[in-house]
């Protein structure tokens, strides 16, 4: 097992980084788009999924057991805007690598998203029937579907809310609001109307490596099973970092003009799935959000 090759595509992400840690015992290839010079070593070559010849010659010379599939693109506004770009990176991208893995005989993993739902529901199990309201959810369910079509053998995984590993990189809702406390903002406002439930890198990373390794193939929902609002996370934060900023609740019109794609009411996942709850981990998600404050 030590000795097991897994090429991951998007390792520069925050998962990507959870994956790094969690698998380093195995011999890992780590692809992105673009690599930065420092990083330009024998365990990282750049790797754009959307070209097939280039996908063909890196998989062929590294011939991987598995490959985890990470690289997409994931901002709903720039999806929204490029519906194209969204379908030929996380539809047809996923389609090179899922049919390199065929001929390889490759285990194939790949990080999903509870915006494949609609949002109607309060949580959505392994057995629902997706349908997205946004381009970014639609591509990403094209991506499931090229699996499911080509692969016998792969482990889907929907993820909720990302927190991620590294502070200094996060650009998403926890990092955007950590950095304004950091500012010593007076006031934030902060939807309350959309709920979800929170997914941490190193978890997910930690768990995908439990499926692998039990080789438990399927599709499978990872999250905190509470489905909770942005205010309610904004509110742990400003709690917990005693700080006297002024939380002001909103609907999520209150920032229609800069996030103007429509998005589920409830991105809220959960498992039904015995054999995948009796071996995750999943910690409150008070007690993982605080975990990753401590590093800010």
């Amino acid at each position: 097992m030590d000795k097991m090759k897994i090429l991951v595509t998007g390792a520069q992400g925050m998962v990507g980084q959870g994956i790094q840690t969690k698998f380093s015992k195995y011999n890992l290839l780590l692809t992105a788009r673009k690599i930065p010079t420092r990083r330009r070593n024998r365990l990282w070559k750049s790797l754009d999924i959307t070209d097939k010849r280039q996908v063909k010659k890196i998989l062929e010379d590294f011939k991987p057991n598995i490959i985890i599939h990470l690289a997409a693109l994931t901002n709903l506004e720039f999806c929204q805007k490029f519906p194209r770009a969204a379908f030929v990176v996380n539809g047809l991208g996923t389609k090179f690598l899922a049919e390199q893995a065929k001929i390889l005989r490759a285990d194939f993993a790949y990080i999903s998203t509870a915006n494949v739902f609609p949002g109607k529901k309060k949580f959505y199990t392994e057995n629902d029937r997706p349908g997205s309201l946004n381009t970014y959810g639609r591509s990403k369910l094209e991506g499931e579907k090229y699996i499911k079509k080509i692969l016998k053998k792969y482990y889907i995984v929907r993820a909720g809310w990302m927190i991620g590993v590294d502070p200094k990189k996060d650009k998403k809702f926890v990092g955007l609001i950590a950095n304004q406390l950091k500012q010593g903002k007076k006031e934030i406002s902060v939807v309350n109307d959309k709920f979800g439930t929170l997914t941490f890198a190193q978890n997910l990373a930690s768990n995908l490596k439990k499926l692998i390794e039990y080789k438990m193939y399927g599709t499978y929902h990872l999250s905190c099973e509470k489905p909770i609002s942005r205010y309610d996370i904004a509110d742990e934060m400003v709690k917990y970092s005693k700080s006297k900023v002024k939380l002001t609740p909103v609907s999520s019109t209150f920032f229609k003009h800069s996030f103007f794609v429509p998005r589920p009411k409830y991105e809220c996942l959960k498992s039904i799935k015995d054999n995948f709850i009796k071996i995750r981990t999943l910690p409150k998600w008070r007690i993982m959000l605080r975990k990753y404050l401590d590093k800010f």
